[in-house]
């Protein structure tokens, strides 16, 4: 599966955080992914969002410091657990290529400050395209292969998806043509 710029999905306010995780089908789930863990935030909102994936690479010394500079430049964040979890039910065949981490939220039960959820690919030659939900030890970064984080930011009038055609040609296309059928 060739990797597109950005994914666009929205996060549902309305869920609790073990209905956001059944919304994703996952075929497996660690036992540390709950709600305990990954709480929701006190400003959790119903939120359209634009998302994309910022590669860890492999010889980097601080992988995670180096890919938050990268989200940051980019003009995105890192994306929290129920943003991950809403991309996840809403792109669910795009796991399957890679793993994606959720920087933006910490889970601290093991290793201080050092895990995050992660949706997984977990294919194996018997049951091929399986999908998992998991915590991730990212101290290590880019050492697991292919491993992505999830860069956000909010849809809206004031962002570069309304504001820079030179970012998102195609995007800005197709928001153009719906805006001249429209009138």
């Amino acid at each position: 599966m060739k990797k597109i710029e950005v994914y666009n999905f929205k996060v549902d306010s309305t869920k609790t955080f073990e209905e956001m995780v059944s919304a994703g089908n996952y075929d497996w789930k660690n036992v540390d992914v709950e709600s305990g863990n990954f709480p929701l935030p006190e400003d959790f909102k119903t939120t359209e969002l634009v998302g994309k994936f910022f590669d860890f690479g492999v010889d980097n010394r601080d992988p995670v410091k180096n890919v938050e500079e990268k989200i940051k430049v980019d003009g995105f964040r890192p994306a929290t657990s129920t943003e991950l979890l809403a991309f996840g039910a809403t792109h669910p065949e795009v796991q399957k290529t890679f793993p994606i981490i959720a920087l933006g939220t910490r889970h601290t039960a093991y290793y201080e400050n050092a895990t995050c959820l992660c949706l997984y690919p977990c294919s194996t030659k018997r049951v091929p395209g399986q999908r998992g939900l998991g915590v991730h030890y990212y101290a290590f970064g880019g050492r697991e292969k292919n491993l992505h984080a999830l860069g956000v930011k909010e849809v809206g009038v004031n962002s570069d998806l309304h504001q820079s055609p030179k970012k998102f040609p195609f995007l800005n296309l197709v928001i153009g043509l719906f805006r001249k059928k429209s009138k």
